[in-house]
């Protein structure tokens, strides 16, 4: 698998969220273990695997990376078999102008590189989401930063149908003195926003996903990401 392959993660996501989701969803109150991992233990640690991730109450906890991250009690979160289904759906509707690559990705298990897959609705032509995902880059050598990732995601996109319009931002945001770079996109085809925030972290690249039309649902978006905590010790 290529270089290229690794960052068309991340590019799935824009057109998933407009896929109807017929598995039933749970609120965030009743869906407390995100995985089929052990929830009794709280320790922040690496034995985890990445994609492990608790709910406590409303606050989701991730233990590899050492973060936890509030969720709105309003919004719902999808539990394994129902980002499994998001991520069928999505691969359905992207297509890219290398057939090669458009062959590996139907072959792609994202499922296990997706820490946290939140919307605002249970269903809906268009929902308002917010997802967290990690990729292993210590088989890229010049992907040292944020803003390196990006400028991948960047260039894949401009490689698929999606008619997105993508900006690298100087501005990012810090999470727990964590800068997380940001790159905007825009569709001008469904007025659909689409923003990334990525850090390396651990080895690997940390990408908060939000996508959304209004700038109510980007407000309460945005300020969930910025009740991210990291424990630095």
């Amino acid at each position: 698998m290529t270089k290229d392959i690794f960052f068309l993660m991340l590019l799935l996501f824009n057109t998933s969220m407009y896929s109807d989701n017929s598995i039933q969803e749970k609120s965030i109150l009743e869906n407390n273990d995100l995985t089929d991992a052990d929830n009794s233990n709280t320790t922040i640690n690496e034995n985890y695997p990445i994609n492990y991730g608790r709910m406590e109450d409303t606050i989701y906890i991730n233990p590899y990376f050492g973060f936890k991250f509030s969720v709105l009690s309003s919004w719902t979160i999808k539990n394994k078999k129902q980002i499994d289904f998001v991520l069928t759906k999505g691969k359905e509707v992207i297509t890219f102008k290398d057939e090669l690559m458009n062959s590996t990705v139907d072959k792609m298990d994202l499922s296990t590189n997706t820490l946290l897959m939140i919307s605002r609705y249970k269903t809906g032509a268009f929902n308002p989401s917010l997802i967290i995902m990690a990729e292993e880059i210590s088989m890229f050598s010049s992907t040292k930063t944020g803003k390196d990732y990006l400028f991948q995601v960047k260039r894949q996109l401009e490689n698929s149908n999606l008619n997105m319009i993508s900006t690298e931002a100087n501005d990012g945001i810090f999470l727990s003195d964590i800068k997380f770079d940001k790159l905007d996109c825009y569709s001008e085809i469904n007025k659909t926003h689409l923003t990334y925030y990525c850090s390396i972290q651990k080895n690997h690249a940390l990408v908060f996903i939000i996508t959304y039309m209004e700038n109510e649902d980007h407000m309460e978006l945005l300020n969930m990401i910025k009740t991210t905590q990291f424990n630095t010790k």
